[in-house]
C-alpha cells in the first residue's frame, strides 16, 4: 500500500516538473512525419540478429565499400528498443539533419536495454561494436536510451563508476580478475589509445520519453535556426583550482582563440569567488555556446564557493549553453544518480535534457577531473571539429598507458582509467558562421 502510494505521489511530482518547466508549445507540439534517407535512397533492414536484437536498415557502408575511402564518418547509433517506437519519428528527424550538415553515415542497432528481460551485456554490445568497428571503420557510437554499461574499479583510491572507454578501445581487452562485476585491469591493444568516441544519450529514467522527445525538439530547432546562440564562452571556476582558466590545462586562451577575448566571460579569477546565484543568472541571461566549469561536484549536485545547483533546479534552467564541461568528481555519474525518480538525476544529464538550450555536457564518473578539456577546444578551433570527433582528440590522449605513465609515473597504467563520459547530442560545432 505504501509503495503504490509512493510511486503515485512520484509521477504526480514529475508531473508537475514536467509541466513547470517545459513550454507549452513543447508538450503539445505536433507529431513528426518524416522518413529517413542515406544520400537520397531508401534502405530496408539488411539483417536481424536474435543474440543482439539488431536491426540494421541505414548502413550503406555494408553494400559499398567504395564509402570507406571517402571523407565520410561511420556513426552506429545503439537504441534502446523498448523507447525507440516512442521517439521514432523525431530521432528519424535528427539522424536526417545530422546528415544533411555533417558528412556522416550512420547505421542503426535496436538493442534490448536495461528495462527488457534480457537486457544486451556490456561484453555482447561490445562484440558488436567491434565488428561494425572492422568491417566499417567505425569513428563513432552514439547510445541512445537506458543502454547497459560496463562498470570499472580503479586500482588506487575508492573509485568506481561507469566504463565509457570499454566502448572506445576496440582492439583492447578488459578484465575483471577478482570477479567482483567491476572491470579492473586495462590491456592496451596494437594501437594503444581508443579506437572510436562515444556519447550517451541517455535521458532521466522516469519521464525518459518525454525528456527524449523534449531533447529532440531543441536539435531540431538548432540545426534549423529557430534556436540561435551567442558566439560566446563561459568559464567558472571554484578557487580551488583558479589556475585552470590559464596555466598548462587552461582554457581561457583556447576559447579567446575561438570567440575573441572580449567573448570569454570568467569568474572566479583571483580573489573573485564563484557564487551560485551570479552564475545561475549569467546563465539565464545569455545564450552561450560553451559553459565550462571547474568545482567540486557530486553525482546530482555541482559545488560553487558559495552556494551550489542540485540537477532538480538545472532542469529548470533557461537559456544557458549549448555545450556544458564539467570539472568535478561524479559529474557524469549516471550510475549512482541514474533518474529514477526527479530528485537523483545526474548533474551532466540534467543540463542536457533539461529546459535549457543546452545539448551536449561531459564529466567524470567516479573522483576525479576532466583536466584536458582544452584539447576538445584546439580539435574545434584548428581542425572545425564536430563534437564527436573533439572529444576523441582528447580521449585518444589521456586513454593510453604513455599518458598514465607520464601523469602518474608511480601507477599501474592497466589499473587506472580517466574515466570521462560525454553526454547528448555529438554533432555540434562552435562559432559556427551560418
Amino acid at each position: 500500500m505504501q509503495t503504490a502510494l509512493a510511486r503515485r505521489i512520484m509521477v504526480i511530482l514529475l508531473g508537475a516538473v514536467i509541466f513547470f518547466f517545459t513550454p507549452l508549445s513543447t508538450i503539445f507540439s505536433p507529431a513528426v512525419a518524416v522518413s529517413f534517407k542515406i544520400k537520397d535512397a531508401d534502405f530496408t533492414p539488411h539483417g536481424y540478429s536474435d543474440i543482439y536484437g539488431v536491426v540494421r536498415p541505414f548502413s550503406k557502408l555494408n553494400d559499398d565499400p567504395i564509402f570507406l575511402n571517402q571523407a565520410t564518418d561511420h556513426i552506429v547509433v545503439v537504441i534502446d528498443a523498448q523507447l525507440y517506437p516512442w521517439i521514432k519519428e523525431r530521432f528519424t528527424r535528427y539522424l536526417n539533419e545530422v546528415e544533411e550538415r555533417f558528412s556522416v553515415e550512420f547505421t542503426l542497432l535496436k538493442v534490448d536495454g536495461l528495462r527488457s528481460r534480457k537486457p544486451i551485456t556490456p561484453a555482447e554490445l561490445r562484440g558488436v561494436l567491434q565488428k561494425e568497428y572492422e568491417l566499417n571503420g567505425t569513428v563513432g557510437t552514439l547510445i541512445v536510451g537506458q543502454i547497459p554499461y560496463a562498470l570499472w574499479k580503479q586500482e588506487v583510491g575508492n573509485n568506481s563508476g561507469v566504463l565509457s572507454v570499454f566502448y572506445e578501445d576496440m582492439d583492447g581487452d578488459f578484465e575483471d580478475r577478482d570477479a567482483d562485476g567491476f572491470y579492473d585491469y586495462h590491456a592496451f591493444g596494437p594501437n594503444e589509445g581508443p579506437e572510436l568516441w562515444v556519447c550517451w544519450m541517455r535521458p532521466p529514467v522516469i519521464g525518459q520519453v518525454f525528456f527524449m522527445n523534449r531533447f529532440l525538439e531543441k536539435t531540431h530547432q538548432y540545426y534549423t535556426d529557430e534556436m540561435v546562440t551567442t558566439k560566446k564562452a563561459f568559464v567558472a571556476c571554484h578557487e580551488d583550482y583558479d589556475n585552470n582558466f590559464y596555466g598548462p590545462v587552461g582554457v581561457v586562451p583556447v576559447l579567446q582563440d575561438l570567440y575573441g577575448a572580449a567573448n570569454v566571460i570568467t569568474d572566479g579569477e583571483g580573489a573573485d569567488i564563484t557564487i551560485a546565484d551570479e552564475i545561475w543568472q549569467q546563465l539565464r541571461n545569455d545564450r552561450y555556446e560553451i559553459f565550462d566549469t571547474w568545482q567540486h561536484a557530486a553525482s546530482s549536485y555541482q559545488a560553487w564557493d558559495f552556494g551550489g545547483f542540485q540537477s532538480l533546479k538545472v532542469l529548470g534552467l533557461s537559456n544557458g549553453a549549448l555545450m556544458t564541461f564539467l570539472y568535478g568528481c561524479h559529474s557524469a555519474d549516471f550510475w549512482q544518480a541514474s533518474g529514477t525518480t526527479p530528485f537523483n538525476v545526474n548533474i551532466a544529464v540534467s543540463y542536457v535534457f533539461g529546459r535549457s538550450i543546452g545539448q551536449a555536457a561531459s564529466g567524470t564518473s567516479w573522483s576525479y577531473g576532466t583536466e584536458y578539456k582544452y584539447m576538445i577546444y584546439e580539435a574545434m578551433r584548428d581542425h572545425g571539429a564536430y563534437l564527436g570527433t573533439a572529444w576523441f582528440s582528447m580521449e585518444s590522449y589521456v586513454e593510453t598507458a604513455s599518458f598514465v605513465q607520464q601523469r602518474y609515473p608511480d601507477r599501474d597504467p592497466h589499473t587506472e582509467c580517466a574515466g570521462n563520459t560525454l553526454i547528448g547530442n555529438p554533432f555540434l560545432l562552435v562559432n559556427f558562421k551560418r
